[in-house]
């Protein structure tokens, strides 16, 4: 299975390129994208169906967000961590190592295996599983907090994307993008620059993931500076590399 995450500062527009791309019928989302419809219409009685399929689309979504998806995630989550012993043991290593947000990190990290995971079962043949928030982006949530973890355990301890596409912006751009939308990222209470210089600051982290990563998987770079469809066409050619 082809699989593609996609990592970045904030504000870059990484979930923007995510959305415009999984329009494309051989790029698929996972939970963003009809997972949990997915499982649930495959895994369940024709009758249960026939009746998910009269509610009108607005209790559809009411009936995935509240009913299927705790169900799902848990099931994905345990198989995930089922067949990944080592990852349980890497994210215990972090929760010891990470001091900042470490609450908001686990529970994160938990949520995106699952997402992975449900993805995974559900991704169909000529499909590639494209993931906006998963185990890259988190790896760059962790470095950004510890730049001295331990990445190349964390990286080898999870599945590693076929492709990785590091969106890229200048922190200028980024910044403004934030604060368009109500809330600035880059300023945290334990970073003891202004935001424009942290935004700087986990450019370059990212940039030192890029590094890392391209010894371990495919790594794209894009410049998201311009118009968007012709960037989104540059990574559909890509993606199409690596099928």
């Amino acid at each position: 299975m082809t699989h593609v995450e996609f990592m970045g500062a904030p504000g870059v527009g990484k979930t923007s390129l995510w959305e415009q791309l999984i329009t494309h019928d051989e790029c698929y989302g996972g939970v963003g994208d009809g997972a949990l419809r997915r499982v649930f219409l495959e895994g369940t009685r024709t009758r249960y169906r026939l009746c998910y399929h009269l509610l009108p689309s607005s209790l559809q979504r009411t009936f995935e967000n509240e009913l299927l998806r705790y169900r799902y995630r848990q099931r994905s989550l345990d198989a995930y961590l089922n067949d990944h012993t080592e990852f349980v043991e890497t994210m215990c290593l972090l929760a010891h190592s990470v001091e900042q947000d470490r609450s908001d990190i686990t529970r994160w990290l938990l949520r995106d295996t699952a997402r992975y995971e449900l993805g995974r079962r559900t991704v169909t043949d000529g499909e590639v599983l494209c993931i906006d928030e998963g185990f890259m982006q988190r790896l760059f949530s962790i470095y950004w907090r510890d730049p001295d973890m331990q990445l190349y355990r964390y990286i080898q301890s999870v599945t590693t994307p076929s492709l990785v596409i590091h969106v890229d912006a200048p922190p200028e751009t980024a910044l403004a993008r934030q604060r368009s939308r109500g809330r600035v990222t880059a300023d945290r209470s334990w970073e003891a620059d202004e935001p424009r210089l942290v935004q700087r600051k986990i450019r370059r982290l990212c940039l030192d993931l890029e590094a890392t990563l391209s010894e371990e998987t495919n790594v794209l770079h894009i410049d998201n500076i311009g118009e968007t469809e012709p960037i989104v066409s540059e990574i559909r050619r890509e993606i199409h590399r690596h099928v």
